[in-house]
């Protein structure tokens, strides 16, 4: 562990001798209570135990998964202007968790699921062959969380690239590979960004588009970090449907008040905020209600997978969902399937809907 301290001792250090800024943006510590999740102490902890002052343990591990790595607490970190990230160092943790083979049994599913189906859902697929797009077309990608948990979306999202410009192409993959990253299960990741590069080199050049915030976030943000560069546009739905506004046939008048939820990684990762109101503002006679927390400082809506307290999980979206009801909305929309699973699961039957499902239905 000595080459980890080398590497991100500067950062642990950062976190552990910080005075908990970021507490109050912890989700952890707001639903539980306990302030030994904030970042802060929990890097402390990686801290000692890579120097060795500390024993890696089952519930050293379970701590390091925690952390949502949702980057809301850097809205309130004062060293996030000079560069500073938890991310790596927490990741790398993780991973070193998942080496010692200490990690939660949450993340220990994850991983089978992989080995088992190649995705983290552990849902054997037969996937549709790739499809080049027309000239000039986008490609739309999705990977089994779309499949799985919004399938609505992605048809949706057919329907809505094929009014607004050329044939689009599409393309299946497995896994994008952002959750396995995530969660420590480094070469997992490696593979399935791999696998899912090549299936792209193999198509006609144009833009990608996905529904999928974070698998937008790991095309546009990772795959080149990890050596894979794709050379091409990656666009979320919303921006390349917001470009070409003008070309989306007409909405029928909705009489009714929404509110629109903005997914971590659309939102922070990518900075994407305007597009999605501006494609919802085209709706005639629709009252869209921002939330008290919204855009890049939008409260999280949960985790993705792998977590290892599903009872905190649900506390934490059941704060979001509150958050959003109290504008007086009639429906939720948002714009990854991540972000429609963790708030239908706690919603008691409340509307909530992806946004190319909504845009679709208001045709």
């Amino acid at each position: 562990m000595g080459e980890f301290l080398n590497m991100y001792g500067e950062a642990l250090a950062r976190c552990a001798f910080c005075h908990d800024q970021c507490m109050s943006a912890t989700p952890e510590v707001v639903v539980t209570g306990d302030q030994s999740l904030v970042v802060s102490r929990v890097a402390n902890l990686i801290r000692l135990a890579g120097g060795g002052q500390l024993q890696w343990s089952p519930e050293l591990a379970r701590r390091l998964f925690f952390g949502l790595t949702d980057e809301l607490q850097f809205q309130y970190c004062l060293a996030a202007k000079e560069g500073h990230h938890f991310e790596p160092f927490l990741r790398a943790a993780r991973e070193e968790a998942v080496r010692r083979q200490l990690a939660p049994t949450s993340v220990l599913a994850v991983a089978e699921h992989v080995r088992l189906s190649g995705n983290i859902f552990g849902r054997r697929e037969e996937l549709a062959l790739p499809v080049g797009p027309a000239p000039g077309g986008p490609i739309l990608v999705h990977d089994a969380a779309t499949r799985v948990l919004t399938p609505g979306a992605l048809a949706a999202a057919r329907d809505l690239l094929g009014a607004v410009g050329p044939a689009p192409g599409e393309l299946a993959v497995p896994s994008c590979g952002f959750v396995e990253f995530d969660l420590g299960l480094t070469h997992q990741a490696h593979a399935a960004a791999s696998q899912a590069h090549a299936a792209l080199a193999g198509l006609p050049d144009g833009p990608v588009v996905t529904t999928d915030p974070v698998l937008a976030l790991a095309l546009r943000k990772f795959y080149p970090q990890w050596g894979f560069v794709l050379n091409r546009p990656v666009l979320h739905i919303s921006e390349y449907l917001a470009q070409r506004a003008e070309a989306l046939p007409g909405f029928r008048p909705q009489a009714v008040t929404s509110v629109y939820h903005d997914p971590a990684a659309l939102a922070r990762g990518l900075g994407v905020v305007a597009p999605p109101r501006t494609l919802l503002a085209r709706i005639p006679g629709m009252h869209l209600a921002e939330p008290i927390t919204s855009g890049i400082r939008a409260r999280g809506d949960g985790p993705l997978m792998g977590y290892p307290d599903e009872f905190v999980a649900a506390a934490i979206t059941r704060a979001r969902l509150a958050e959003l009801r109290t504008t007086g909305a009639a429906v939720i929309i948002t714009c990854s399937p991540y972000s429609v699973a963790n708030l239908s699961g706690v919603s008691d039957g409340f509307p909530v809907i992806d946004l190319t499902e909504f845009l679709c239905q208001a045709r």
